[in-house]
């Protein structure tokens, strides 16, 4: 009898087990062996006690004894093991460090991470350092959206004639205007184009300031030509045409050629005087 009972169980119909997860691509153990590395996972089993263990990267793993008598379909969803976190910043490529290891360059998206309170660091060489406590649960999705504040330093800027005579000109630094020289201005550090315009003379430079070093600029303005007109003046944008950090084209299309119209008139007041002066 014991016999043919052995055969009858070595006879016994086999079931249908399907085990389907979440992330799709777990990986399923059935009796400590792997059985499949993606969902869903299909296998056939002579009817009995099984251990199922289901484990994926970043989730807690799931672990469950299950009998089998005839075909049965299992749902198994892991709970995330840490959080998530997205990072951007204005302006962007700023050097991400997370608990004292390199993120990358943000913006980042989904970057996995353990539950508990992480030290984030952002660093731009222009920019201010941002030191940010984050605190993060288990399945926690963050978003950090972080503006920069550039680093100041004080650049002192006069201008001339090309006599040498002291000019009231108007400052133009990247694009931006900061009033009229002489004067002692608080720039940001990593300012690049100065741009220095009084009366159909100018004068520009690219400029290399220094954090602790006085920063001082002199330049001696000589008449515009049409090309400096059609050039824009070193990409000047007249602060009446910006607004909301919005620049509205049309507005220094027309700047720029009432600009060349004064030019041009005072090439033929000039002219006119020669004339009767002779």
């Amino acid at each position: 009898m014991l016999l043919w009972g052995t055969l009858l169980l070595g006879c016994a119909k086999q079931a249908q087990l399907q085990i389907e997860t979440h992330p799709m691509n777990s990986v399923v153990l059935i009796n400590g062996l792997p059985a499949c590395y993606d969902s869903p996972c299909q296998t056939s089993l002579q009817p009995g006690v099984y251990q199922i263990d289901v484990q994926a990267e970043h989730f807690q793993s799931f672990s469950t004894e299950l009998s089998l008598r005839s075909d049965r379909v299992l749902s198994v969803q892991l709970q995330p093991k840490g959080g998530w976190i997205s990072i951007e910043t204005q302006p962007a490529n700023a050097l991400l460090i997370l608990d004292q290891k390199m993120l990358g360059h943000a913006p980042v998206s989904d970057q996995v991470t353990t539950a508990g309170t992480h030290t984030l660091l952002v660093r731009d060489a222009c920019y201010r350092e941002i030191r940010k406590e984050i605190s993060v649960k288990d399945g926690e999705h963050i978003s950090l959206q972080l503006s920069l504040e550039p680093i100041l330093t004080q650049l002192e800027v006069s201008a001339t004639n090309l006599d040498g005579d002291p000019l009231a000109a108007t400052i133009i630094l990247d694009g931006h205007q900061y009033g009229q020289t002489p004067q002692t201005i608080s720039v940001p550090i990593c300012s690049q184009s100065l741009l220095l315009y009084h009366e159909g003379i100018q004068a520009a430079a690219d400029i290399s300031l220094s954090k602790d070093a006085s920063n001082r600029v002199s330049l001696a303005l000589a008449p515009i030509s049409d090309q400096n007109l059609s050039d824009g003046l070193l990409g000047f944008i007249p602060p009446t045409c910006r607004k909301d950090d919005e620049v509205d084209e049309r507005c220094v299309k027309e700047w720029f050629l009432r600009k060349k119209q004064e030019v041009d008139a005072r090439k033929q007041e000039h002219f006119h005087h020669e004339g009767c002066q002779h």
